[in-house]
Formats: structure tokens, sequence, C-alpha cells
């Protein structure tokens, strides 16, 4: 049974701070026994409590430059769930998850390969500024490979090229921009 103690009541809904240290939010009073096992229509704070609802989890993954794919909808768990494990053992859940971004390694220079650091770089117009090296892109469309154009702004040169790169969602691709 999870126990714990009403922390606030308001509109015939009730938090409870659980003894394991987790909260049951909004509760009703039909998802609440005292611990004597009454079921009042209503509760105080402080009260010792029982609560009868189940445990109903989202799960939330982050990771920059992915998306979540799996275990988007909410799940409900059962003491059962957990008559299988070890004493104390967690459930674990795998979460999958799939690249969105890519990674350019930028570098700009003259044709005898002197590195020009003041050059502007623009990737689909938007400025990557003066950035050099390792560089994490969004890719539009959900992480297919995406064709960007390549500008740049370096007064007394021109772009000799590429003038597109391909970015790969999960892969570093180098794009060595050349100038004269």
């Amino acid at each position: 049974e999870r126990t714990g103690t009403i922390k606030s009541v308001g509109s015939d809904l009730y938090d409870v701070a659980l003894d394991d240290g987790s909260e049951e939010l909004r509760c009703a009073a039909e998802e609440l026994k005292r611990e004597d096992g009454t079921e009042p229509s209503s509760y105080l704070i402080e009260e010792r409590v029982v609560v009868k609802r189940p445990h109903s989890y989202v799960v939330r993954a982050s990771c920059d430059g992915h998306r979540q794919v799996t275990h988007l909808e909410e799940m409900t768990f059962a003491e059962s769930d957990f008559a299988g494990l070890p004493v104390q053992a967690p459930l674990k859940l795998e979460v999958a998850m799939e690249a969105v971004a890519g990674v350019l390694d930028i570098s700009v220079e003259d044709k005898r390969g002197a590195k020009i650091r003041t050059c502007e770089v623009w990737l689909d117009g938007v400025a990557l500024g003066t950035q050099r090296g390792l560089i994490p892109i969004n890719l539009p469309g959900g992480g297919k490979p995406h064709e960007a154009r390549v500008d740049v702004s370096a007064p007394g040169y021109a772009l000799v090229g590429p003038s597109r790169v391909t970015v790969f969602a999960g892969h570093t691709t180098p794009l060595k921009i050349r100038l004269v």
C-alpha cells in the first residue's frame, strides 16, 4: 500500500506527500482511504491516508540532437509489474532515441590553405558567424539528410566552394570552405 499525508486541500481534490518521498497530486476523495480503512467523503490537512489510485507515468527522455521515439503514451503500473524483480531493484525502461541533428566540422581556407578566421558563414540563411570546428545543426524534416546552402561574407574573397553541403543526422560532416 502507498501511504502518506494530506499536504493540501482544494476544490475537493487532495495533494498527498507519500512516505517514499513521491507525491500524488489532485486525488479525489474516492481515490483515498484512512489508514484505519474508513473512507470519509472528505479529508483534513496532515491526515494519514492510503492512496488507492494506480500509478500513471509519462516517460520523457532528452538528449541534445535527438528525439524520443518510444514510450510516448502514458503508462500505468500495478504492483504485479514489480513483483518479479529482485528486492529493491528498479524497473528499467529502455527509451529509443532518434538523431534529428548532425554536426558540421567547418573550416575556411584560401587557395594556399591558410585559415581565414574573419569570414562569416551562413547555412540556409542562418548566420553561423565566424564559428569554426564542430557545430551542431538541427535538421528540418525530423532527421532526414538535409542539403543546405552555404553562403559566406569575406571582404576581398569569393567563394570557390562548396555552395551546398549534405548534413546527416547523427554524423559529423566536414565542410572545408575554399575562398579566392
